[in-house]
């Protein structure tokens, strides 16, 4: 919650973007995280990391997102990447 006595300039926010092989959580995987981490007009820090989906990404989703097959067969399964948000510093 934000405190209405600090201006919201001075709040530090993580702004989070994913992109997905869809829209059902039941089947649809995540296959990009990207984070921004700033305070004002100030980036304090970047994260970005495609995530293999163990699925094909459908044709739909790769015309959306740019993103394709071969952009994601060697990344890092969610779990790592999960695993590893306490350590990632952006």
């Amino acid at each position: 919650m934000l405190d209405s006595r600090i201006p919201i300039l001075k709040e530090t926010f993580v702004s989070l973007d994913l992109e997905t092989t869809g829209l059902d959580p039941n089947v649809d995987q995540i296959i990009e995280i990207g984070a921004v981490k700033f305070c004002g007009d100030e980036i304090l820090g970047t994260f970005e990391t495609y995530i293999d989906p163990h699925m094909l990404i459908p044709k739909f989703i790769e015309r959306l997102t740019g993103i394709n097959q071969n952009m994601v067969e060697n990344a890092p399964v969610f779990l790592d990447v999960d695993d590893q948000k306490e350590k990632v510093h952006y």
